[in-house]
């Protein structure tokens, strides 16, 4: 018998009720935890949801049986293939399915006691631009083809909203590759990266060549070998690039066409990638090559991991496999044509290859890779001139302005080395388009046996004719009168000799032209300038309305558009910095334009432009230095106010020059 007091009652009670409310608080915080987070589940659920879709066509076709599943039983010294099939019609279908055959086939071709072992570890066949109707219909066909699973393969699949293009399509497939690789623990280096045409088909017996060819089973190839003849600045020790040599049918009727074999590929006058033979077509020795054939490519995933420049913005095989190839070469081990590693394209209605690049493309490699010598302006002008040069311009500079790439392109071999050991039907290439300008400068800025500049401004002696090429050096030799001054308490005085750090510049500071605009009336200023700072500058035009040579005071009249007024203001600075271009461009490295009321103190000036801060882009890159101001105070528009002046470099003037002509 148990007895249960009164009170024992009441604790009990007390239990009961405390045990109660707990459960209600506890209730109480799953619902709020609930009510919170619930969309965040959701959310990423869905992003699971959609990752299989989109990556997960999991269909496997049988291979012989010679392949193992992953990190079971597997040598340590297996190579595995990943591929990358880009395409955007039901052509890509096919291009699978040639993967699949050939790879059966060469294992099964494969001697028993080969020391070599391979596998793959996926298959990405990438839709790009294609609707959902088409997607839908070509994940059917895929999964219908192909049967049960042996072989991993993922789709991966983008919208027409989502279009990405080739290059950062790739770049996404070889970030899902690196996954793979990291959860079966396969080293990045023993992964050869194969990169296929939606609308190229394989043909058997390429794998192990290409092995060889990669230093991967044995042999070597004919790009390393070539290498050692050359100037070797191999920065990230990248091995080299296989392209496959192209069986190019009879394009519209199909009919295969051996002695039609695209084994190399150039590129023209206009970056356009052209076919050429190699010397060895007869030959199972491996060819060098200036471009990719693009319609197959082979590397080792570390090489296209470690590639100098990986532009996202290369929308087209063309351009994607010409960075590629730059990549490649000037930064590389080159690009080795297997006549044993074949491939053909599917028939179309013009040659796959001559899908030309974009005029933006264009701009992105140029702006990447040619940034030294004459390049960019040979390549505008076989591309139509003044019909595209502002479009292309445009490219360049931003690419150069914001250094996307460039700079990182500066650690590996140049492109004039590129164009004089590997592409070399541009030897000629200077001197040719040199002669089509008609003698507008194109050469390297510092060259000081410049093609003379056409001539589109004049101005006017002191009488009134023509053809006047004013002295800008009246001025350099005589001593600023400020050096002597004494000007006591004056607080004008302190403020440059007290309150404003005077720099030295270096002996082989840059030399700086500066610019002054005035008028007639106005002319008083000038012997200001002319006694004070004027000087220091390593030469000095006053631009006015009048032309005057006298003691004290050297003045040209510029001719331009419009009236001498404020308000065209605009004309007449813009055949100031064209006549500036056209007569001193050679003779200084930075040009200063400002008003007549400005004090300019050059030797600061000229001590920041030694500086490494601008010596490290100079060349690079259009410089437009001055005091910001924001239009109205819309800081979405800044522009260099003209009354103190800004300073420009060499290519600035060169750029702003060619603008107003």
């Amino acid at each position: 018998m148990v007895v249960v007091s009164n009170n024992s009652r009441g604790h009990r009670r007390n239990y009961v009720n405390r045990g109660n409310n707990d459960n209600k608080t506890t209730l109480a915080r799953i619902t709020l935890f609930l009510i919170l987070f619930w969309p965040l589940g959701y959310i990423l659920y869905q992003s699971s949801s959609s990752l299989r879709d989109s990556l997960s066509v999991s269909t496997r076709a049988s291979t012989g049986g010679r392949v193992r599943k992953l990190g079971t039983g597997t040598p340590a010294d297996t190579v595995y293939y990943a591929y990358v099939v880009y395409g955007r019609d039901e052509r890509i279908l096919q291009s699978v399915q040639s993967i699949l055959d050939t790879e059966a086939m060469d294992l099964s071709h494969r001697s028993k006691e080969s020391d070599m072992h391979t596998e793959t570890l996926a298959i990405l066949p990438v839709l790009d631009g294609v609707d959902d109707s088409v997607s839908s219909v070509l994940k059917q066909k895929l999964k219908h083809q192909l049967g049960p699973s042996s072989l991993p393969i993922h789709l991966l699949v983008y919208s027409q909203e989502e279009q990405v293009g080739v290059a950062r399509s790739r770049l996404k497939a070889v970030e899902f590759i690196e996954m793979l690789a990291s959860k079966s623990h396969i080293s990045e280096d023993k992964i050869v990266l194969v990169l296929v045409r939606g609308d190229a088909v394989l043909k058997p017996k390429w794998m192990d060549p290409v092995l060889e060819a990669l230093r991967l089973g044995g042999g070597g190839s004919a790009a390393t070998a070539s290498m050692l003849q050359y100037d070797r600045k191999d920065p990230l020790k990248l091995s080299n690039v296989i392209s496959f040599s192209v069986d190019r049918s009879n394009v519209k009727k199909g009919l295969p066409s051996s002695d039609n074999l695209g084994s190399a590929v150039t590129f023209n006058y206009s970056l356009e990638p052209t076919w050429m033979e190699t010397s060895n077509n007869n030959s199972r020795d491996s060819s060098i090559s200036a471009g990719l054939a693009g319609a197959v490519s082979a590397m080792r995933l570390s090489t296209f991991q470690n590639f100098v420049v990986q532009d996202k913005m290369l929308y087209s095989p063309s351009s994607a496999d010409m960075e590629i190839a730059f990549n490649a070469w000037m930064c590389g081990d080159g690009i080795d044509v297997l006549p044993d590693a074949k491939a053909s394209l599917l028939p179309k209605d013009e040659d796959p290859l001559l899908e030309g690049l974009s005029d933006f493309e264009t701009g992105r490699i140029i702006g990447t890779w040619m940034t030294e010598g004459p390049y960019s302006t040979i390549v505008v002008e076989a591309r139509g001139g003044e019909k595209v040069s502002d479009a292309i311009e445009e490219v360049i500079n931003d690419v150069k302005t914001r250094r996307l790439y460039h700079l990182s392109a500066a650690r590996c071999r140049s492109f004039d080395w590129f164009i004089k050991e590997i592409n070399t039907s541009w030897k000629n290439l200077v001197k040719e388009v040199s002669e089509l300008k008609g003698g507008e400068d194109i050469s390297n800025e510092g060259n000081t046996k410049s093609t003379p500049i056409k001539r589109y401004t004049d101005a006017t002696d002191a009488e009134g004719k023509l053809g006047y090429i004013y002295d800008e050096t009246w001025l350099r030799d005589s001593a600023p009168i400020s050096e002597n001054m004494s000007c006591g308490n004056d607080e004008n005085y302190k403020v440059l000799s007290e309150k404003v750090q005077l720099a030295k510049p270096s002996s082989s500071a840059p030399k700086i032209l500066c610019i002054v605009y005035t008028i007639e009336k106005y002319h008083y200023k000038i012997s200001s300038i002319a006694s004070t700072w004027g000087p220091q500058c390593d030469g000095l035009v006053v631009a006015s309305d009048k032309t005057v040579t006298e003691p004290g005071l050297h003045t040209v009249n510029i001719i331009h558009e419009g009236p001498e007024e404020y308000n065209n203001m605009w004309q007449k600075l813009r055949s100031i910095w064209r006549y500036v271009y056209e007569n001193y461009y050679d003779k200084y490295d930075y040009f200063h334009a400002g008003g007549d009321d400005l004090f300019l103190i050059i030797e600061n000036l000229k001590y920041y432009l030694e500086s490494d801060e601008i010596q490290s882009i100079t060349d690079d890159v259009e410089l437009f230095l001055g005091g910001r101001f924001a239009y109205l105070g819309n800081k979405n528009k800044i522009f260099n106010t003209g009354g103190p002046g800004y300073t420009i470099n060499k290519r600035g003037l060169k750029m702003l020059a060619k603008k107003f002509v």
